[in-house]
């Protein structure tokens, strides 16, 4: 199916994600990513609602769909992004750094702080990827968050 042709299905396409086969709620995942910006930010809610699925694979297939989701968007689920930083599965942590990175500035400043407090908490390659999110910032915003990550 097209896109534009799956919105029309959306309904249908949102309670798969309930279904017991993790392969189905993964790829439904991943469908609805496909989606228009505007029908997929409707539908971000019951991708949000699956970030604390049991399988990883879907938690993976959501945070990719999520990541299409214009910034402001994105910023709105902030919270809920961030605390996929503490996920048991360091491919997780790392799909979440990637979303929360396709924050532009402004919204990325609204969460810096957060983010640094993430870093004395995650290890690996999800606190290089936190570096990495927060040198998109500005020297002055950046400069604010220096001596805690520096410590």
């Amino acid at each position: 199916l097209k896109p534009a042709d799956m919105s029309r299905h959306s309904a249908l396409l949102v309670s798969k994600l309930e279904d017991p086969d993790s392969e189905v709620r993964s790829a439904t995942a991943s469908a609805l990513g496909e989606l228009p910006a505007a029908e997929l930010t409707k539908l971000a809610g019951a991708l949000v609602a699956k970030l604390d699925d049991e399988d990883v694979s879907m938690r993976l297939a959501a945070l990719e769909a999520l990541g299409r989701l214009e910034s402001a968007e994105l910023a709105k689920l902030s919270d809920s992004l961030e605390s996929k930083l503490e996920d048991l599965n360091g491919a997780v942590r790392n799909a979440a750094v990637k979303v929360l990175g396709c924050l532009d500035a402004p919204e990325l400043t609204n969460i810096a702080g957060g983010l640094v407090t993430k870093l004395g908490r995650v290890n690996g390659g999800a606190c290089v990827a936190i570096m990495a999110v927060l040198a998109k910032l500005e020297g002055a915003e950046l400069e604010e968050y220096s001596t805690p990550v520096l410590i």
